[in-house]
């Protein structure tokens, strides 16, 4: 064949090899007309449907995990009120923690499935894990100190209250007739009020205004006194145990009053969650071991809790301070002798 007929059937076989071949398939173009993009199949709806549902799973799974969480620190709110035992209040702590720790759980290896983690993964959550608790124990110890404080000084402001009122009923003796009896019925009056009248109303922050109409009976006793009896060396001393009375008082209605910063209760709680959901985390084999160890770790937690918010109101009901010492004064005064 000449070099004149192979140029012809080349040109022939460009200008017709798309022939027989349906519009849309050359240059790798699958049935689409005019170059046209293949639309969306079914399959992909299918897929998107899907994630789409587990991401509104997902959404559902956190939204009941802080609802039972808002719940836990409700209940622990609503024990500041409660009519029952110190004991049966933290035993029922604890077992809510138990029951919110198990849900958490639950919740957690769902969205963290162990298919998906590894024992590797256990150094960074242990890492977590070791940073949310040392700042955790640090921010739980100082507020534990600081209510034990104010809780430890509300008994020595009580002890003192109650022996100021006692020295002065002793020392009006050294007074005339009318100022002893003046003074030390005054003082029996004033310790009776405070503990049948006045402790109840220090749970919710208020005083007895009789209470207080007593005391300013005793401070007349002492301003109104005539010039002889304020030459007795047991008028200076009287006024000092009379200040010290007043001030005594006043603290204990500060302390009545006294609350830990709602900011640290959010930090706390914050703190308690965190420490809980990555102790959730960790890569543990055996479903009961986990459950075991992270209901140890929500008891004491919530347990910790509780016992700020005790010791944070010292006249509250849970763990109030004792009214004894007025008690011991009350019941031990002589009865007057004039």
């Amino acid at each position: 064949m000449s070099d004149r007929h192979v140029y012809h059937a080349r040109h022939r076989g460009r200008s017709g090899g798309g022939q027989g071949e349906p519009d849309g398939t050359r240059s790798g173009q699958a049935g689409t007309p005019d170059g046209a993009p293949p639309s969306s199949t079914g399959a992909e709806a299918d897929a998107d449907h899907r994630r789409g549902g587990l991401r509104g799973q997902g959404l559902k799974r956190w939204q009941a995990l802080l609802g039972a969480l808002l719940t836990q620190i409700a209940f622990i709110l609503l024990l500041r009120h409660s009519t029952l035992p110190a004991w049966a209040d933290a035993v029922a702590v604890v077992t809510l923690a138990l029951l919110f720790a198990r849900f958490a759980l639950t919740l957690l290896r769902r969205a963290f499935p162990l298919d998906g983690l590894s024992r590797g993964d256990n150094d960074v959550i242990n890492g977590t894990f070791a940073i949310v608790g040392s700042v955790y124990a640090i921010l739980v110890g100082s507020a534990i100190m600081v209510v034990w404080q104010g809780y430890t000084q509300t008994q020595a402001t009580i002890v003192r209250e109650s022996n100021a009122v006692v020295m002065l009923g002793r020392m009006s003796r050294g007074f005339s007739a009318p100022v002893q009896r003046q003074v030390q019925g005054a003082a029996r009056s004033y310790l009776r009020l405070v503990v049948q009248e006045e402790w109840p109303l220090m749970a919710f922050g208020r005083s007895s205004e009789r209470a207080d109409a007593t005391l300013v009976e005793i401070w007349s006793a002492y301003t109104d006194m005539e010039d002889r009896e304020r030459a007795s060396p047991l008028y200076s001393q009287s006024l000092t145990k009379l200040n010290e009375l007043t001030d005594s008082r006043r603290q204990r209605m500060l302390a009545a009053g006294d609350r830990v910063p709602g900011l640290v209760w959010v930090m706390l709680y914050i703190g308690a969650s965190a420490k809980l959901a990555t102790g959730s985390l960790f890569v543990v084999r055996s479903r009961g071991l986990h459950l075991l160890l992270i209901g140890v770790l929500a008891g004491v937690l919530m347990l910790s809790l509780y016992i700020v918010s005790a010791l944070d109101g010292p006249f509250d009901r849970n763990l109030p301070v004792s009214p004894e010492p007025f008690i011991r004064a009350w019941t031990g005064m002589p009865p007057l002798e004039v």
